[in-house]
């Protein structure tokens, strides 16, 4: 089975749509011989088609929708101005810095982003045994938190280099980095995650695998 963002919108389309394709055609694009404003626009224009297709077919905007279209509208609509290409390279540093403080801000909400993140994958029996130990372990409510705030800081720090990225090297260089980057950040989080994992089963029993039961609870 095809692996999902949300329920429904396979995260190969997420991918392709916006890494692979925009990239694609931005290079291919400047070796035709196009500015770098219009070949980043172009790759932009592929986003934003499959961000708006995938909300008429959902029938609704949510969030994510709603701030990755407020995003390259309000970048567009500030390099059109302008005529700096560098302002369409800081819209990836902006959306990440927002999915980093929107992490670190449902810390403070009833349930942390990982959680609800994570009952998005699951069957509704799995979703039950999810809410439960959420209920009746505060080990695992405090091992959640952490991983979030973990995720949170690590895109906050991935937005503070992809800003440095736009503003001081090579436009024809930054997109590809861009992409590179985001590689880099995913995997040192899952290291980061396991390791945190690894800590709260050896000292507590606790498997934060959504199918696993702990071994004892607080």
């Amino acid at each position: 089975m095809t692996a999902r963002v949300g329920r429904d919108r396979p995260a190969v389309v997420v991918v392709l749509t916006h890494l692979v394709a925009p990239l694609a055609v931005f290079y291919g694009l400047r070796a035709l011989g196009a500015g770098p404003w219009i070949a980043l626009m172009a790759g932009t224009t592929i986003t934003a088609i499959e961000t708006i297709f995938t909300a008429v077919h959902r029938r609704r905007l949510d969030t994510v929708s709603i701030t990755v279209l407020a995003i390259l509208v309000i970048s567009a609509g500030s390099s059109l101005v302008t005529g700096d290409a560098r302002l369409l390279l800081v819209r990836n540093a902006a959306g990440t810095a927002l999915i980093g403080a929107w992490l670190l801000v449902t810390l403070c909400l009833r349930r942390p982003l990982l959680f609800d993140g994570a009952r998005m994958f699951q069957s509704a029996e799995a979703r039950q045994r999810w809410d439960r130990r959420w209920q009746g372990s505060s080990v695992f409510r405090r091992a959640l938190r952490v991983l979030t705030a973990a995720w949170g800081a690590g895109f906050l720090v991935d937005a503070v280099i992809r800003l440095l990225l736009a503003l001081t090297l090579p436009v024809d260089l930054v997109p590809l980095l861009d992409n590179v980057l985001l590689v880099v950040t995913v995997m040192v989080l899952l290291v980061t995650q396991k390791i945190v994992g690894a800590h709260y089963r050896n000292r507590y029993g606790l498997h934060l695998r959504q199918g696993s039961s702990d071994q004892r609870e607080d």
